[in-house]
């Protein structure tokens, strides 16, 4: 038994590492996490404000926590500018919107009435049985949406009360750790250091350049797809030369992005509108915009995804699934990020 643990040593030990490895990430997301998250958050945006800050501190010569301060306050100002250009733009098509409101109001009007009279002529032609069925399956229909949308509306209203105030902590205690990590960066890290095990420090000092590569890698990757997916909204949009489309076009590629959303918020509403109100070019454009975007999303992700990583494109699909059959939605980010560790594990020669 000894002797075959010393000649498969190295592999044993990896097998020992991922294994503790993934039930310690388990644990962290499914119990840990919720009550960590806004230290999570700080550290991540220190991680990013840091190098602003270390040039700040270096280059002015400024105390280390002025540079966090200032780099926080930078922070702020590019994030207000650019959200107040996104409200400006809200706001400017909102008053477009209301100054041709009557005119929108009897367009819909106008449409509703043809939707009608179509409705009838169609009804009018059906035999008197399937009317009767039609009519208790559009009473049923109306009663649970009206249950629903009822129930969904108090859940939504107490949801909102309770969670407001928690964000609102949340986001400070968020800030206030982001500060403190950038201003005591070299002495948490230091402390952290003196605190882990040499078993434990030798493995990730060697794993840590080979994570770090990929993890920018996976980052540039859902960029680049993100790029891709805009041209093509952008490109459809303009052929049927929707108002706004360049605009548009960026803002359906970042909600895309998100797992639990994705473009056909935007586009399967907006197509059904389009058909239903007789503008069957657009809704037929719309349809095939948002199929484009779908399948080269498909075909694209585990490719680009795989690369930058360094696995094969099946090897990141089930990553992506297994991710979202255990996390929910936020497993298909988490995936390629258990994929990354564990390459780098394997890729390692020596753990210990």
């Amino acid at each position: 038994m000894r002797e075959f643990f010393e000649r498969n040593k190295n592999i044993i030990l990896k097998l020992v590492f991922m294994t503790v490895f993934v039930l310690f990430v388990y644990v962290f997301f499914r119990v840990i996490f919720r009550y960590i998250a806004p230290f999570v958050v700080g550290y991540l945006l220190s991680l990013v404000l840091n190098p602003l800050a270390t040039f700040l501190s270096s280059k002015f010569r400024m105390k280390r926590w002025l540079s966090a301060l200032l780099s926080m306050g930078i922070m702020f100002t590019i994030v207000y500018f650019i959200l107040r250009g996104i409200i400006l733009r809200i706001v400017s098509e909102g008053s477009d919107f209301f100054y041709n409101f009557p005119d929108i109001i009897e367009t819909a009007r106008e449409m509703l009435d043809e939707i009608q009279v179509r409705y009838e002529n169609f009804y009018n032609i059906i035999p008197t049985g399937l009317q009767v069925l039609l009519e208790d399956f559009w009473i049923v229909i109306l009663d649970s949406v009206t249950e629903t949308v009822g129930s969904g509306i108090r859940t939504g209203g107490v949801n909102v009360v309770t969670t407001v105030p928690s964000f609102i902590l949340g986001f400070l205690v968020s800030m206030i750790s982001c500060y403190f990590f950038i201003k005591d960066k070299e002495l948490i890290s230091k402390k952290l250091i003196m605190a882990t095990p040499e078993g434990i420090k030798k493995p990730f000092r060697k794993l840590r350049p080979k994570i770090k590569h990929s993890i920018s890698g996976y980052l540039k990757a859902q960029f680049t797809i993100m790029s891709i997916v805009a041209a093509i909204c952008a490109t459809g949009m303009l052929i049927l030369r929707v108002p706004y489309a360049l605009f548009l076009a960026i803002i359906i590629a970042i909600v895309d992005a998100l797992p639990l959303l994705g473009s056909g918020l935007f586009f399967i509403p907006w197509a059904l509108f389009s058909l239903i109100t007789g503008q069957i070019g657009q809704g037929i454009g719309l349809l095939v915009i948002y199929g484009c975007v779908m399948i080269t999303r498909q075909i694209i992700e585990p490719r680009i995804v795989g690369k930058q990583i360094g696995v094969h494109p099946i090897i990141t699909l089930m990553a992506i699934y297994v991710g979202l059959r255990v996390f929910g939605v936020f497993g298909i980010l988490m995936g390629p990020f258990f994929i990354i560790i564990i390459k780098g594990i394997i890729d390692t020669k020596e753990i210990m």
